[in-house]
Order: structure tokens, then C-alpha cells, then sequence
């Protein structure tokens, strides 16, 4: 068994509880995982984790980071799940929401995210 057939189970099943608690759409969730097809984001869900490639553990990893940076800054968990909804009024988000940026940049919108968040929680 390869690291990746080792990472795929607990890697999707991460994102699966992350989703949950940032009440993403399948199309949402789609979007960040840049799942190539509908079909493979079926057999995900339904256990068959053969397609999930290093790409999408990627994304997982970043989104796992950006969860646990929101949890570091904000007490209240309902607010850190809420803050990638909500429309930001100043900084380099403002007037978008930082789930529309992950949505429409993918991999480096996470990146970006990713990064913004460390800087405040390092």
C-alpha cells in the first residue's frame, strides 16, 4: 500500500466532516476538491476512493489548515465555520466572501487563504 491509498480514507473522511460543519453545497464541495467529475465525487461518497488523487488531498490538506487556523482565532466555533461565508469589508477580501475565492481561484485561492490565515495564527 502506497502513502496515498493510506492518506485517501482519512483524508476524504476529514473533508467530509469539514463540510459538514462549513455547510458546503455539493457544488461547493466539488469546486474545492476540483473533482473532474460528478461521478467520481459519487464513488467518494460512496467509499470508492481509487480516483482521489494527490491534487485533492492537496486541497484537503489546505482546507484541513484554513479550518484549524478559523478555530484558532475565533472562540465561538459557529463564527470560525461562518467566517468563509460571510462578506468582508476590508483587507485584501473585501467585498467577497473567502469561499467564493477558494471556489472560483481553486488551488491558489486556498494557497492565498491558507497563508493570510498562518500569518495570524503563527
Amino acid at each position: 500500500m502506497t502513502n496515498l491509498e493510506e492518506l485517501r480514507g482519512p483524508a476524504f473522511r476529514a473533508f467530509v466532516g469539514l463540510a459538514r460543519a462549513w455547510k458546503l453545497t455539493d457544488s461547493e464541495q466539488l469546486s474545492l476538491l476540483g473533482c473532474p467529475s460528478g461521478a467520481d465525487f459519487s464513488d467518494w461518497k460512496e467509499g470508492d476512493l481509487a480516483t482521489l488523487g494527490v491534487d485533492a488531498i492537496t486541497r484537503i490538506s489546505l482546507l484541513l489548515g484554513i479550518y484549524s487556523a478559523l478555530h484558532a482565532v475565533f472562540i465561538d466555533p459557529d463564527q470560525a465555520d461562518f467566517w468563509l461565508r460571510r462578506t468582508h469589508v476590508s483587507g485584501e477580501l473585501a467585498g467577497s466572501r473567502a469561499l467564493d475565492l477558494m471556489v472560483r481561484n481553486g488551488l491558489p485561492g486556498m494557497r492565498q487563504l491558507h497563508g493570510q490565515l498562518r500569518s495570524l495564527v503563527i
